[in-house]
């Protein structure tokens, strides 16, 4: 009887217990009764703890999970503040950019219309405030390097690289053409990792070695356009398309110098 009690559970046990005491025949069934009645108690307490201990490790557990969306919700605020700020950095750097862009062209457009006045010390200082101490002028430095990579020397050639060193506008020492190429001695001209090379010879050699060694960044195109002396444009857009400053001037890199280069060549030679 005690175990059929037990079975009909918590809910029906006071009533039952209570009838079944009553009607006991026996101090056997009384005390059988009164067995079930204790089981069914701690039943009860012990079922009561269970369903605290949840309830505690459920708040625990919302706790937590209040603690870690609001940290989703700080951090997705923290990336949208970071992306305002970038495109923010981008829009500014774009627009140095452009300025220092016409600004060059102020000075070529000056020294066009003058150059045939100015003396051959003039243009050199001009070339200086464009490509620091440590260079020398563009034009000579493309006849240089196509001698150095085994380049014909023609005018299609001299005309992409002075364009590319143009394009590049950098002050960085004997390297006009801003490579990061670590040699012995130099140093690094800038946050992109930009070298000032220690000699002419030295930024030549790097240079070449730079090209020749990455045919997997689209190099091995740029040399090969050189060698067969292409199209001032065409060897351009290899440049353009090749891993060495991929989207620069947006993705008008060298290709948009060409035709000023190529139209007024003597001046942009010397700077």
């Amino acid at each position: 009887m005690a175990r059929t009690l037990f079975m009909q559970g918590a809910g029906n046990m006071q009533e039952a217990l209570l009838g079944s005491l009553l009607s006991s025949s026996s101090m056997g069934d009384l005390g059988d009764l009164l067995a079930t009645g204790q089981i069914v108690a701690q039943s009860n307490v012990d079922l009561a703890t269970r369903v605290e201990n949840v309830k505690a490790e459920l708040t625990f557990k919302t706790a937590d999970l209040n603690t870690l969306r609001s940290q989703q919700v700080e951090l997705m605020a923290q990336l949208a503040a970071e992306r305002t700020s970038q495109a923010g950095a981008i829009a500014d750097q774009q627009a140095v950019l452009a300025e220092l862009d016409r600004t060059k062209t102020e000075i070529v457009t000056l020294i066009a219309k003058l150059h045939k006045q100015l003396r051959a010390e003039a243009l050199a200082a001009v070339g200086t405030a464009f490509q620091g101490a440590g260079h020398v002028a563009y034009g000579a430095w493309a006849g240089l390097f196509l001698r150095t990579v085994g380049a014909p020397g023609c005018q299609a050639n001299k005309i992409t690289l002075v364009a590319w060193q143009y394009s590049e506008f950098t002050q960085a020492a004997w390297n006009p053409l801003a490579d990061t190429l670590a040699m012995p001695g130099s140093t690094t001209f800038n946050s992109a990792g930009v070298q000032n090379y220690a000699s002419l010879d030295q930024g030549l050699q790097g240079t070449r070695y730079t090209l020749v060694n990455g045919a997997g960044l689209g190099y091995g195109a740029i040399l090969s356009e050189l060698a067969a002396c292409r199209d001032p444009m065409s060897t351009a857009r290899a440049i353009n398309a090749s891993m060495w400053c991929r989207g620069c001037v947006g993705g008008a890199y060298v290709v948009d110098n060409i035709a000023k280069v190529a139209a007024n060549y003597d001046l942009y030679a010397q700077l």
